[in-house]
């Protein structure tokens, strides 16, 4: 099976998230963004990790293994596990991957065109080898990913919170603040002030042009 760029129209309309969970059965997804200036991993959507797991991708997992630390040197590198040797007897599978039944991944990073790292997709699998054509697709999304990635930064630098950024993307798809409240486990006077501020520091009028501004740097889309 061969994966095409032709592929960009159906990842913007069901989700990066849907369309590799369709292809690859992924016991889990998740996208980072580098911050350099702490040198962590900050995420931005994830699907079927664990807490702990995505906890352990975020600080500790490049740390663990210098053959993995240099991959992320690599310009734009996408490996599987096959790929760094002696990574199946690594502490990173049998402490954190193997418990979670995950047998096989890959990892899929960004750089800007200075050749800084701006983040990495993993990708975890089930099956004992990571498919070649799965490769293409991941390949296939690295637009729609550099999208959401450059999205997240321009986005943090008008300051928002976390929290803030979780309302701001439900009011996105047009979530009500009692809602968002309920959905979050806060009071509803707590998400009204949440949303005043994060109008404030977006420079909106209302929550539709704060919406509008969310659409235009593609977030949102896989926190549904």
């Amino acid at each position: 099976m061969q994966i095409h760029s032709g592929l960009t129209p159906i990842f913007e309309a069901f989700g990066i998230i849907k369309v590799i969970e369709r292809f690859t059965s992924a016991h889990g997804i998740a996208l980072f963004n580098y911050n350099s200036q702490i040198e962590e991993y900050e995420q931005i959507f994830s699907s079927g990790y664990p807490d702990a797991l995505l906890t352990y991708l975020a600080h500790d997992f490049f740390e663990g293994s210098p053959e993995v630390k240099a991959m992320e040197k690599v310009l734009n590198a996408n490996n599987c596990w096959e790929d760094v040797p002696r990574f199946r007897e690594s502490q990173a599978v049998e402490e954190w991957f193997r418990p979670a039944g995950i047998s096989e991944g890959s990892s899929m990073f960004f750089h800007d065109e200075r050749g800084k790292l701006i983040g990495v997709l993993h990708v975890s699998v089930g099956a004992d080898r990571f498919l070649p054509y799965w490769t293409q697709l991941l390949e296939a999304a690295r637009p729609e990913c550099e999208k959401l990635i450059r999205g997240h930064r321009q986005m943090s630098a008008y300051g928002l919170t976390n929290r803030e950024r979780e309302i701001l993307n439900l009011v996105s798809h047009g979530k009500k603040n009692s809602s968002i409240a309920r959905q979050l486990g806060l009071s509803t006077s707590t998400v009204n002030n949440h949303v005043e501020s994060l109008l404030r520091k977006l420079d909106a009028s209302s929550r539709t042009e704060a919406a509008i501004k969310v659409q235009a740097l593609n977030l949102g889309k896989e926190s549904r």
